[in-house]
């Protein structure tokens, strides 16, 4: 499919259209979360405002190119994390949403990484991770988790990526001061990633400026409505996008 324009609204149009679906079904994601809360692990608390910076280093493959730039308080995501450490730079934190199963191959464990692990997360990612600092966090989004998670006191919205729940996470700790590597919503080449992944070259395609597909147009409009979050919060953070892509573009033409 080739659109001409990346306009916002056609952006809003095509999603409508075309809507993105789960890649879990509802009962499994329900599981995950029973299994997630039996563990008694420590839930994600609320800070302060402080003046430190979140440096998100999403996956996108821009991010081969803004890595060194990273400053602040580092947050991997996922597969981010093994690419960030094969390039000497240690992460506080890594965070995982992706409720599928093969987030166990990917995520990297270390004892020295704090991993904020979605109570939608598979429970094999949790056995992998044993021992290791583990923050849980419930997603607000997946249909029931309020009544599943009954006596949770914090749930946190967002997006549909963990790149962009890191905001939600990183505000409801305290910070407003938020740079954000590898967001890019686009393909570069074959490739979706900074480094080899799974669905490279796979699925259909939407040229629209940049190469790329529903999900990644998900998350352009999800990036637009999490800043209207923020901002009705009354204390608007400042976000500071790095790297080339169609999310990064949208921002700068102020279309998201």
């Amino acid at each position: 499919m080739t659109i001409a324009t990346t306009d916002a609204g056609v952006i809003s149009r095509v999603l409508s259209q075309f809507p993105v679906s789960p890649s879990t079904p509802d009962g499994q994601m329900a599981e995950n979360v029973r299994s997630a809360i039996s563990r008694g692990l420590p839930e994600v608390e609320p800070k302060k405002v402080h003046k430190h910076r979140m440096a998100i280093a999403a996956g996108g493959p821009s991010l081969a190119d803004t890595w060194r730039d990273l400053d602040g308080v580092i947050c991997a995501v996922n597969g981010s994390l093994s690419f960030l450490l094969d390039r000497d730079v240690k992460p506080w934190a890594c965070g995982v949403f992706d409720p599928r199963p093969h987030m166990a191959d990917i995520v990297e464990k270390r004892k020295d990484v704090f991993y904020f692990l979605a109570s939608t997360c598979h429970p094999k990612l949790f056995d992998k991770l044993e021992g290791c600092q583990i923050g849980l966090w419930h997603p607000l989004g997946m249909p029931g988790i309020e009544d599943i998670a009954e006596g949770a006191k914090h749930f946190i919205g967002g997006g549909t990526t963990m790149g962009l729940r890191w905001f939600n996470i990183g505000y409801f700790m305290g910070f407003r001061d938020f740079h954000a590597h590898g967001l890019d919503s686009s393909f570069r080449g074959n490739a979706t990633h900074a480094y080899p992944d799974h669905t490279d070259g796979q699925g259909d395609t939407i040229f629209m400026g940049y190469r790329t597909r529903l999900n990644f147009l998900q998350q352009v409009d999800d990036f637009r409505q999490t800043k209207i979050l923020l901002r009705s919060m009354g204390d608007e953070p400042s976000i500071r996008l790095f790297g080339e892509g169609l999310l990064q573009h949208c921002e700068r033409e102020g279309l998201c």
